[in-house]
């Protein structure tokens, strides 16, 4: 009797609830004359109650992820991906990875994103726009701070930037033409 009460005090103690109150009921059906029984009654309550309040607030957490989730998914629908600040879809991506960093509806949206920002870089790139290309690069990082490629991408920009001279009217890069004013 003693070894299959500690039995149950020892998942307890260890918070394996869902185990101890089925080792506690089990204890109740074959020692329902022991003199522990009164202490079980009220672990029993004890965890029935621990148990509906985990129920709730994992019922409470699921709310918000999709509600965090949904206004996200509206906003990238909205191509409000990373503005205005604080009402974007990253700015509610953020949030649910902070309540729930494994769901995979969010990764998925966040790589969505990072795909049409790539996307958008790359021709951006491919049509000599440097300036742009550097700029969907950088808000990529805002997406995936750690990406490899696209931090060699910008250092890549940064040295044709570099290469580049500046234009006198708008301080951005500029290519060169040939000059009409040669003499022959």
């Amino acid at each position: 009797e003693s070894k299959f009460f500690a039995e149950a005090e020892s998942l307890y103690l260890q918070n394996e609830y869902p185990s101890a109150l089925q080792q506690y009921r089990n204890f109740q059906e074959n020692f329902p004359e022991s003199i522990l029984l009164p202490l079980t009654s009220l672990r029993i309550a004890s965890l029935n109650s621990a148990l509906d309040s985990l129920q709730q607030q994992k019922s409470h957490l699921n709310n918000q992820t999709t509600n965090l989730l949904e206004k996200a998914t509206v906003l990238a629908m909205n191509k409000q991906y990373l503005s205005p600040p604080g009402n974007n879809a990253l700015a509610y991506l953020d949030q649910l990875d902070q309540l729930d960093p494994d769901n995979m509806e969010a990764k998925q949206l966040r790589k969505k994103i990072f795909t049409i920002y790539q996307n958008d870089a790359q021709l951006a790139y491919k049509k000599r726009d440097y300036q742009q290309a550097k700029g969907l690069y950088s808000a990529m990082l805002t997406i995936s701070p750690t990406d490899v490629e696209v931090h060699k991408q910008l250092q890549n920009l940064e040295t044709l930037l570099n290469q580049q001279p500046l234009s006198r009217e708008t301080g951005r890069s500029a290519t060169r033409s040939p000059s009409r004013d040669t003499v022959a």
